[in-house]
């Protein structure tokens, strides 16, 4: 006779984008561990109550009535900024709940835990790959209303700046207007900090919304980026980032794997319920998504031969002869100019390129012959071929000594 299945609630809230990320973690480890989810999406409720429900398998308006209509053995609940719903969850009783983001206020109990991102793992990726500007001077812009968890990053980054004997310079606010309370109101406050900041500077936002706020600063005050100001996000929303003018670099949030070890700890946590809840756990980023923003390159030519190889490198049969065309000159003035500034080759860009997309995609967990038909490799032989000569190993041994940054699905 079979095992009875575990059922588990994954609630998220809605339209959030990282949140699909989390749930795709949380089915893909599910499967491995034998439990059924069902999931719903939450909102915010127009009165500033308890979250509703917007979409649900079950007929509920609340989430409470939602985790009373479905029976869950366990739920995972993705919490959004300022939308969270712990308050909700205080009436699940006995049922375990592993959030994903560690919402505020979170109660002291026998029946949650939290997996979050690292935030002083997160804060030295972000110094390390400021200090390749080589300058002196950083900043950290920071989230209106500095919830605890921005408060937490601002620190984080401060400390890796002084420790590397660098200056950091804190946020200033000089008006009056300390709530933030309209869109004007932050402009002004921004560009008054950014206006006395020292120049040049890199500066880290809380988050990628705050990172395009800083550029459309840095335009209307004539900053230049990344020459006067290199700026930073964090999420890496492509929707954001890719619009932006330059294009925003950021650092991408492991949101899949905050998914797959939300469910893993529930699975543990269901499977013996007297043990108590398991231990928070915390899960480092992806890695940077390096853009115009933080690429310091003063020969315009090549910033935007580096831009566009950037954003189409990955396409198929994409080559040197594109790159060539778009700088507007004859191949050997472009090899000739670009291996003095890039200090590589065409063809190393295109490569280095790919292999930063194909990396990315092998940590989430995909093949590699995914990964060579994705990043516009003319053959999988020719992908292995470029990943050895230019990462120093094999695929297979890269996996695995890079495993250890996602979690495990037992």
């Amino acid at each position: 006779m079979s095992a009875i299945r575990k059922k588990v609630l994954a609630i998220l809230p809605s339209g959030f984008a990282h949140a699909q990320l989390a749930l795709a973690g949380v089915h893909e480890t599910a499967r491995a561990m034998h439990c059924d989810v069902v999931s719903a999406e939450y909102g915010r409720n127009q009165d500033g109550g308890n979250p509703v429900v917007l979409r649900a398998t079950q007929a509920a308006d609340t989430v409470s009535s939602l985790v009373e209509a479905t029976a869950p053995d366990g739920i995972i609940a993705v919490c959004a900024e300022n939308l969270s719903p712990s308050e909700a969850l205080k009436s699940a009783r006995h049922i375990p709940v592993v959030f994903v983001g560690r919402p505020f206020g979170l109660p002291r109990s026998g029946r949650f835990t939290f997996v979050r991102h690292e935030t002083e793992t997160t804060a030295a990726m972000a110094a390390r790959h400021l200090f390749q500007t080589g300058y002196g001077d950083f900043a950290f812009a920071p989230r209106p209303g500095n919830p605890p968890w921005n408060h937490a990053r601002a620190e984080a980054f401060r400390r890796c700046v002084e420790q590397s004997g660098k200056r950091f310079h804190p946020f200033r606010d000089t008006s009056r207007k300390s709530a933030h309370d309209t869109l004007t109101a932050r402009s002004a406050i921004l560009r008054d900090w950014l206006s006395a900041l020292p120049k040049p500077c890199g500066i880290l936002a809380a988050t990628d919304v705050e990172g395009e706020e800083v550029l459309c600063e840095c335009a209307r005050l004539g900053i230049r980026v990344p020459l006067d100001a290199a700026v930073l996000g964090i999420d890496d929303s492509a929707n954001i980032c890719e619009s932006t003018a330059p294009t925003l670099s950021s650092i991408a949030l492991d949101m899949h794997a905050n998914g797959c070890a939300a469910m893993s700890m529930l699975a543990q946590w269901m499977a013996s319920p007297g043990s108590g809840p398991p231990e928070p756990r915390t899960i480092p980023p992806l890695g940077i998504t390096r853009r115009a923003s933080t690429r310091i390159c003063r020969d315009r030519r090549i910033a935007a031969a580096l831009e566009f190889i950037r954003l189409h490198a990955c396409e198929n049969k994409f080559s040197p002869s594109d790159v060539v065309s778009h700088m507007g000159m004859g191949r050997s003035r472009a090899d000739q100019l670009f291996r003095a500034v890039a200090r590589r080759s065409i063809l190393g860009e295109i490569h280095s390129a790919r292999l930063d997309r194909a990396c990315a995609l092998l940590l989430s967990g995909k093949s590699a012959s995914f990964a060579s038909d994705t990043c516009g490799f003319s053959s999988i032989v020719d992908f292995r071929r470029v990943f050895k000569r230019h990462l120093g190993m094999t695929v297979r041994q890269w996996t695995l000594d890079n495993r250890h940054q996602k979690p495990a699905a037992r």
